[in-house]
């Protein structure tokens, strides 16, 4: 009796120790930025133009490094981001640097059905932006989100897609 109840606390035990991991414990670690694409448009004259760029240069130092939740502590995010992004004009190419850093705090929000899971960071001065999750797997993280990139002194609204590496 004694050997079945130990076999028994033993086995669940184990099954509870075999939890399957949460898009948050996915997402935790350093994620080296190693690829950046954005589209949208701009009114340029009174006539509204398609803008799409993709990075020229990143930085290797360019890194997202999020820390999951505990107990005791909400989760961590800090960000650095350095780049040169290459827009194709109709006569030129015109390169334009693309950079943000800070920290705050991050969130997942797992998707229904039709619905991607999300990852929403709350900036350090009280800005949100949410990111979809295109991909995530051992070593790659694909993100988009919607922004407002200053490109020649206008706003552009734009898609951005970013695409990640884990660093060890």
């Amino acid at each position: 009796m004694v050997r079945k109840l130990f076999l028994a606390v033993a086995v669940l035990g184990a099954l509870t120790s075999c939890k399957k991991p949460t898009l948050a414990d996915k997402l935790e670690g350093t994620w080296q930025v190693n690829d950046i694409s954005a589209n949208g448009t701009i009114t340029v004259g009174g006539q509204t133009l398609p803008v799409v760029a993709d990075d020229k240069t990143i930085d290797p130092t360019s890194v997202f490094t999020l820390v999951n939740a505990t107990k005791n502590t909400p989760s961590v995010i800090n960000y650095n981001f350095n780049a040169t992004m290459s827009v194709n004009a109709i006569t030129q190419v015109i390169d334009f640097p693309f950079s943000n850093s800070g920290s705050g705090s991050w969130l997942v929000k797992e998707g229904e059905a039709t619905v991607l899971d999300s990852v929403i960071v709350t900036a350090a001065d009280g800005t949100t932006t949410r990111y979809a999750v295109l991909l995530l797997n051992e070593s790659l993280v694909r993100l988009r989100t919607r922004q407002i990139i200053d490109f020649q002194g206008q706003g552009v609204n734009a898609q951005i897609e970013f695409g990640f590496i884990r660093q060890e």
